[in-house]
């Protein structure tokens, strides 16, 4: 790689991956809407490109003389089901025929999620050979966006990462803020899994994508799935609290996604809780393999679930988060 451009810098995946891309001496261009906070990527040295996937000119401009792509933008928090898709899906779309104009060459790393693959059985962590069934509006979205890929000339790889964690998250957070308050909530009395990764070994397994064979389909994360409860049982440790389940029915959890979603909407402001995250909050299970990576891509995990907890945990209490 020597000149990368790089949607999403400005988020919280794409911020960890543009840090590591420019540490290791690759020349790092971001896409970056005019009103984001960009101040952390021109700190860092990149070059930044103004516009957003609906500008044709900035993206010709951001596209022009890049051997590789990485694709993180993209919307996680709507206000309306349709936003998903404008951006997952449309947005992906321009990108795509962007780089076919100025860098058909390149290569195109494209950030997707595990959500577009769907839950997993119990003990049967989803592989990439297994058909796609996403459960929420989130995941088809994403699902299509991988698929503007599949259709297209270039030399496409896609990672999906599960539930992503580290210093400045604030989705996987809230199990931090439950721990810290030594809460463990058990939702409709299910017991549940869940793969995770640190930001920084998503980071990691993204830049050996750029190297893959194109066309292919990698989950990215910690290879060993965690019951839910050793997970809050960890955070709570490094936290030096202690636990108290608490059984939250269905009864009590499906009105106030209701609620929240109709705030949202009547409100247009994005919430991380509704009915889309109820849909998937329904499912026991969201485990994936990293078996593929490990063989074709010599994917490790740097940050195992220990490691990787205490680190983020540093982090939201220096920050003063915790």
């Amino acid at each position: 790689m020597k000149t990368v451009l790089l949607t999403g810098g400005t988020g919280f995946v794409g911020g960890c991956l543009a840090e590591s891309l420019i540490r290791s001496g690759v020349k790092t261009r971001c896409l970056v809407r005019p009103r984001s906070r960009y101040e952390g990527l021109a700190a860092l040295g990149a070059e930044l490109v103004s516009g957003g996937l609906d500008d044709p000119e900035a993206l010709a401009k951001a596209c022009k003389g890049c051997d590789t792509v990485f694709h993180a933008a993209g919307k996680t928090k709507v206000s309306r089901s349709a936003e998903y898709f404008h951006a997952n899906v449309d947005g992906t779309a321009r990108l795509v025929r962007a780089v076919e104009d100025a860098a058909p060459d390149a290569r195109f790393v494209h950030v997707s999620s595990l959500a577009a693959a769907g839950p997993s059985k119990p003990d049967a962590p989803r592989t990439e050979d297994e058909p796609p069934e996403p459960v929420s509006v989130y995941g088809q979205s994403k699902l299509a966006g991988e698929e503007v890929l599949r259709v297209s000339k270039l030399r496409w790889v896609i990672a999906r990462p599960p539930a992503v964690y580290g210093p400045k998250d604030t989705d996987v957070f809230s199990f931090f803020k439950l721990a810290s308050l030594g809460l463990s909530p058990v939702i409709g009395g299910v017991e549940r899994s869940l793969s995770l990764i640190h930001v920084s070994d998503l980071a990691k397994g993204l830049i050996l994508c750029a190297e893959a064979k194109p066309g292919s389909l990698y989950f990215l994360a910690d290879p060993t799935p965690y019951p839910l409860d050793a997970v809050m049982a960890c955070i709570a440790g490094v936290l030096g609290r202690r636990l108290r389940r608490v059984e939250v029915p269905y009864a009590v959890v499906a009105p106030a996604a209701y609620a929240s979603g109709l705030w949202s909407w009547l409100s247009a402001k994005p919430g991380i809780f509704g009915p889309d995250k109820l849909r998937e909050l329904r499912q026991a299970h969201w485990t994936c393999s990293a078996a593929r990576a490990c063989m074709d891509l010599g994917f490790s995990a740097d940050y195992p679930l220990a490691k990787g907890i205490a680190h983020a945990a540093a982090w939201y209490q220096a920050n003063g988060w915790l």
